[in-house]
């Protein structure tokens, strides 16, 4: 998982004239973990009445297990867990216990685990599509009020003066369609205004930017 890291040192080392001795040169390549033989000798000092094995993937846990087996734990000893997954220890005898709740756990500045899916999501939105408001006013007897303003971020064309244009006037069009029919509901009249401007957005350039609407009675 660090290979980019690991590329980008050697690239630099190279600028300055480094001569690298990596893996594909020579043999100076080792692992951290212990092999399958050495495995089986910790097993075979230890002699454990039960095993778990807890380091890997799940292949990797069954070829530990499989090791076990093979030096004298018994089958019925062995724990293969999932995340979440107990065991109970008492009077010498283990079992499988009940579950407890596991998963990731989001650390977002001071906030521990508050994170929600839909926030990440809209961080994704915004990095990869930009955002777009827009500013929508209306009297009391539901006439536009002033001029729409639309702002953009992060978004191909956003210092198009001709496509800021056609996206006020569609706004503006979109509104007088639907203030008076919602008689001033305003989650209704955004998601009507942000449905249609959207779909003229990605029309236009295809992106699918976050929009926050801004619909106000005054």
């Amino acid at each position: 998982g660090n290979e980019k890291s690991v590329s980008r040192v050697i690239n630099h080392l190279s600028k300055i004239g480094v001569d690298i001795y990596d893996k594909d040169r020579s043999l100076v390549h080792v692992s951290g973990h212990a092999g399958s033989e050495e495995l089986k000798f910790m097993l075979s000092l230890v002699r454990p009445k039960y095993f778990m094995p807890v380091h890997g993937e799940a292949m990797h846990l069954r070829a530990h297990a499989r090791l076990a087996e093979k030096v004298g734990v018994s089958h019925k000893n062995i724990f293969i867990l999932d995340n979440g997954d107990t065991l109970e220890m008492f009077d010498g005898k283990i079992k499988e216990g009940s579950k407890v709740e596991s998963g990731v756990v989001y650390v977002d500045g001071t906030s521990v685990g508050d994170t929600s899916a839909n926030v990440l999501q809209d961080r994704h939105r915004m990095g990869t599509d930009g955002v777009l408001t827009y500013c929508v006013y209306y009297k009391k007897n539901f006439e536009i009020a002033g001029k729409v303003r639309v702002a953009m971020y992060g978004i191909p064309r956003c210092n198009d003066p001709e496509f800021m244009n056609e996206l006020t006037e569609l706004i503006a069009k979109l509104a007088k369609e639907c203030i008076k029919e919602y008689r001033g509901d305003n989650n209704k009249i955004s998601k009507y205004i942000t449905g249609g401007l959207s779909k003229a957005v990605f029309d236009k350039i295809h992106r699918r930017p976050l929009v926050i609407p801004i619909v106000q009675k005054i």
